[in-house]
Formats: structure tokens, C-alpha cells, sequence
């Protein structure tokens, strides 16, 4: 589920650049994966940076 969220773009979430704004890449679109769209992350993550990330277990009470 992780891969969905942070490591694969969706096609729905990109952000078309505005043509005023400078951009050397002459792209049209934004890529974005649903964890940058609500602002958890900034970038598109690796598969390594995602299988090397911190995870710690929340106690249940």
C-alpha cells in the first residue's frame, strides 16, 4: 500500500504548471503521488528510500 502512496505518481493528481512561470524542463504537468497531494512529503520517493525508511510500531491499547 506504501508503494501507492509515496513511491507511484498519479495521472489525477498532477498540476498543470502555469506558462508564465520560468521552467528550463518545458514540461506541462506536475507528477504527484497521493501523499504529496495532502503535503506529507515533497518528492517522489525511491523504492529504496521507502524500504530503508524508520518504521516503528504504535502500541494498541
Amino acid at each position: 500500500m506504501s508503494f501507492f502512496d509515496f513511491v507511484r505518481p498519479h495521472s489525477g493528481l498532477k498540476l498543470k504548471i502555469n506558462p508564465d512561470d520560468e521552467d528550463i524542463t518545458n514540461r506541462k504537468y506536475i507528477l504527484r503521488t497521493p501523499m504529496m497531494a495532502v503535503g506529507k512529503t515533497d518528492h517522489i520517493w525511491s523504492i529504496e528510500e521507502l524500504l530503508t525508511f524508520p518504521y516503528f510500531k504504535t502500541p494498541v491499547n
